[in-house]
């Protein structure tokens, strides 16, 4: 089931709001994760294994849920893509933290592709599990490549129950991860799209106001940095802001805590320029030079003019004054 009435799920794809602090996101799942499928009736359940690493706001978060809506719970502009992977987080103090991945349908091949493709022939029946023999199988293939930009807010979860608290990371769906066509049949021949759940709390329809984890409930916010930003070794190797389709296929393939951090320093100088305490600065400095020019300079100036003056002016009588020198001569 769905939560329709959780406004935080319908997205507007705005980027005026810029996540600044409090939602980082660094990730390196299991490079080799074993898979069991349970198919739940509206959404399938993917049990992994093996050790992650993934932390949010440099605090480690473990994971210990995934599963995959088609289509997504997400909208964007009012759109749902194809499908939706949702990992829930469990961190500190009992916080959820969810990551989301829209995903679309795309001929051609790349890790996210291979991801569903080692799995989609094996979906099983309603109410039942299949343990899948998989092999280089990682949450990382599936994931967008390091620096992809995403979506963060604070809010009800997308799924029941639906006044569960999360932290909510979805990534752009400019950068939304690729299933080919085919694959993406065999799972929707299994799994069905998740009906409207039945039971809304009203306390807590839609955004409520307030702060969570000292964020703004509500408040969805635009991280243009994105996952893996402070992990990438190669600053060259990045999501690329765009608006057309980007395939996150070809991403890095070790990312993780022993990777070197790596500094990646984004300087806007036009809202530095505009900004207030820049020109209030910049006045600051030239009062500050005015004032030593007119304590200092200018009376060195006036006094070099005054002695120039001075010469001046002595020269002048010089040539003016008649020569009073001469012989006299006389007898006694």
């Amino acid at each position: 089931m769905s939560c329709p009435n959780n406004e935080a799920t319908k997205l507007k794809t705005r980027q005026e709001d810029q996540c600044k602090e409090n939602c980082s996101f660094n990730f390196s799942y299991s490079p080799n994760s074993s898979c069991i499928l349970t198919n739940k009736g509206d959404y399938l359940d993917i049990k992994t294994d093996g050790k992650n690493n993934v932390t949010y706001n440099n605090q480690k978060i473990v994971l210990n849920d995934v599963r995959l809506y088609t289509p997504s719970l997400h909208t964007f502009d009012g759109e749902s893509t194809d499908a939706e992977l949702i990992l829930k987080h469990a961190g500190a103090n009992g916080q959820n933290i969810m990551v989301s991945v829209p995903i679309i349908a795309k001929e051609g091949n790349g890790d996210s592709s291979s991801f569903f493709s080692k799995i989609a022939s094996y979906i099983p029946s309603k109410g039942e599990s299949a343990n899948v023999n998989v092999s280089n199988w990682s949450l990382d293939d599936i994931l967008p490549a390091p620096k992809t930009p995403f979506y963060h807010y604070t809010g009800d979860s997308p799924y029941p129950p639906c006044n569960m608290q999360a932290v909510i990371i979805i990534f752009d769906k400019d950068y939304a991860s690729t299933i080919k066509p085919d694959d993406l049949a065999l799972i929707k021949k299994n799994i069905e799209p998740a009906s409207a759940s039945d039971k809304d709390d009203k306390s807590k329809e839609g955004f409520i106001g307030g702060m969570l984890g000292g964020i703004r409930e509500g408040l969805v916010t635009y991280n243009k940095d994105g996952a893996n930003a402070d992990t990438t070794k190669d600053d060259t190797v990045e999501a690329l802001e765009c608006t057309e389709y980007y395939d996150t296929d070809g991403k890095n393939d070790t990312v993780g805590s022993s990777t070197k951090k790596t500094s990646n320093i984004s300087i806007d100088w036009v809202k530095i320029v505009e900004s207030p305490v820049f020109i209030i600065g910049i006045i600051i400095i030239i009062c500050i030079i005015g004032w030593f020019f007119i304590k200092y300079g200018l009376p060195k100036l006036i006094s070099a003019a005054n002695d120039s003056k001075d010469i001046a002016a002595a020269s002048d009588m010089s040539i003016k004054i008649p020569s009073t020198t001469g012989s006299t001569t006389g007898s006694v």
